[in-house]
């Protein structure tokens, strides 16, 4: 009886171990700005922070809102299961984030630019995406883009949309 309780217990401390050695090989650090250049412009910032299980949103606003009392601020914290971490992998591999990529295109035309960075860390790979450009040009651009990469930028939104959905920050 005594054995087999030993034995149980060191198949649960293997078990443990193998688990906390997949939370550890993840980290990612991702940064998007979306900024609309105007006469009323403004510009929103994402940042999410991931390491192992545990996370970090937060959002700014900053430039021209109509309204006085408008929240231009907001974090929250939370913590991911081994399982959606092991989602967000997936996701990050089949949606081309986990490459090294960089863009540079002007962004100070009048129109929509976005400013992006990911750095992550999986399975002992580190990578770094840095996208900048207009989205949208305004004039006599006729709305057109100047970015080649807007897809993996879309991707990122994207990353931004399910993490948030599965760390339960959306309000009600």
């Amino acid at each position: 009886m005594t054995n087999k309780l030993i034995i149980g217990a060191l198949v649960m401390s293997l078990l443990s171990g193998c688990e906390r050695s997949v939370d550890n090989d993840f980290a990612l650090s991702l940064t998007l700005t979306s900024q609309e250049n105007s006469a009323d412009s403004n510009s929103q910032t994402e940042t999410l922070d991931l390491n192992s299980t545990r996370g970090e949103y937060t959002w700014t606003y900053d430039g021209y809102h109509p309204s006085d009392d408008f929240e231009r601020e907001k974090k929250e914290h939370f913590e991911l299961t081994t399982e959606q971490v092991q989602s967000l992998k997936f996701f990050l591999t089949s949606q081309g984030l986990a490459q090294d990529l960089k863009e540079e295109a002007a962004t100070g035309e009048l129109g929509s630019s976005v400013t992006m960075s990911l750095e992550l860390e999986m399975a002992g790979e580190k990578t770094r995406i840095d996208i900048s450009g207009m989205s949208a040009i305004y004039g006599d651009g006729n709305g057109a883009s100047n970015m080649e990469n807007f897809e993996t930028v879309e991707a990122a939104q994207e990353l931004i949309s399910t993490v948030k959905d599965l760390a339960g920050l959306y309000e009600d």
